[in-house]
């Protein structure tokens, strides 16, 4: 497995439809399924898939196909103390705006709906919550005014209604025709209406070079020139607040939208810095494996691809890992998707004695590394 870059790549953009090409990062035999897995290793499947953006509206995009099983396996539930400050300060957002809202449509709750913390003048049992999400069955027990549609939005069984909130936490960078699934929101929209999302902060994850910045994932990196040209398409005006190192919260409303922000040479100044510095990473965590005095048991963190790519792409990481620590409940003794290694609570940190723990960068690292020094009481771990 690698990542390189490429010249001259051919693609269809996902917001503006253009036939385009443009140079390309190239990610070579990296694992489907993003996360755990039940299943024997011989099942397990790599794809290949190039990452660009479009010349005319900017879009950074990747070019694979996202199927319903894929989807299905990689939805997770977000977990730990960002997390959790995630969602007060986008319920406090919502709420900044006192809109009254008596039906409210959550695409993509997860575990944690937001709609259930928005404040209103009526009272609770009078506000109408429809969830929109790819699981089967919700993760949390429905009240008497909630309803509940499996599958991917838009949804069949809201085409005609209209909601005077829509909440879409982290998941239009999943949308695989970013322009389509946001029309359809604004068809779903009442007058009086507003939309909120959050986003991941791709700039700054970028420009901090996050090993998740990039993956098979998230199908669309849209940042502000998107969003700028989202509203102008739709006659939207917006505001936005930035979330730590973390997210973009957005409202959108029906009014004037602003000048559209130009940004296209965006990818070309910054994504081909963040491949390199991806493989510079590889290398310099082997040589602190070698570097090690005595050869220690070698753990990584976060069952997800920031550990699948570091192990896929050096072999010496790879043949020295004996797990990986996570703090979702759900992955626990699970195999990590095309490695050999299974997925530990952090608490097993301080019986295991003297090991060496790598710490990849992401918006969770410096959550991660302070976790880690509570729980070695001891001072016996090498953080790499």
């Amino acid at each position: 497995m690698r990542v390189s870059n490429i010249l001259d790549y051919s693609f269809n953009c996902a917001l503006c439809d253009l036939e385009t090409k443009n140079d390309a990062i190239f990610f070579e035999n990296m694992p489907y399924i993003l996360g755990v897995t039940k299943q024997s290793s011989e099942q397990d499947l790599t794809v290949s898939f190039h990452i660009s953006s479009c010349p005319n509206c900017g879009l950074v995009q990747h070019n694979h196909p996202i199927s319903t099983e894929m989807y299905s396996e990689i939805h997770s539930h977000a977990v730990g103390e960002i997390w959790k400050q995630h969602f007060d300060a986008l319920t406090l957002f919502v709420n900044s705006t006192k809109l009254f809202s008596d039906r409210i449509l959550e695409i993509g709750p997860s575990s944690s709906p937001i709609a259930r913390s928005i404040s209103n003048e009526l009272s609770k049992k009078d506000i109408n919550i429809t969830y929109v999400d790819v699981m089967e069955l919700p993760p949390f027990e429905l009240c008497v005014n909630e309803t509940y549609h499996s599958g991917y939005f838009p949804h069949k069984n809201l085409k005609n209604n209209k909601f005077d909130l829509i909440i879409a936490s982290h998941v239009l960078e999943h949308a695989p025709k970013i322009h389509h699934f946001f029309e359809n929101m604004v068809s779903n929209l009442s007058d009086q209406g507003a939309i909120y999302i959050s986003i991941p902060n791709f700039k700054l994850w970028v420009k901090e070079k996050y090993w998740n910045a990039f993956s098979l994932e998230h199908t669309c990196y849209p940042m502000e020139m998107q969003i700028s040209w989202l509203a102008w398409q739709f006659g939207l005006e917006f505001e936005i607040l930035k979330f730590k190192n973390h997210s973009i919260f957005i409202r959108f409303s029906k009014g004037k939208p602003r000048p559209l922000v130009k940004d296209v040479h965006w990818f070309h100044s910054h994504g081909f810095n963040w491949s390199e510095f991806i493989n510079e990473r590889i290398s310099y965590i082997e040589n602190c494996i070698k570097a090690l005095s005595v050869l220690r048991p070698v753990y990584l963190t976060g069952a997800s691809h920031i550990s699948q790519y570091a192990l896929n792409m050096s072999g010496l990481l790879s043949k020295n890992c004996v797990g990986v620590f996570d703090n979702a409940e759900t992955k626990y003794h699970h195999r990590l998707y095309g490695t050999q290694v299974d997925v530990f609570p952090f608490t097993d940190i301080p019986k295991l004695g003297n090991i060496a723990i790598v710490v990849n960068n992401s918006p969770y690292k410096r959550e991660i590394i302070n976790q880690i020094k509570f729980l070695d009481k001891e001072k016996n771990i090498i953080i790499i």
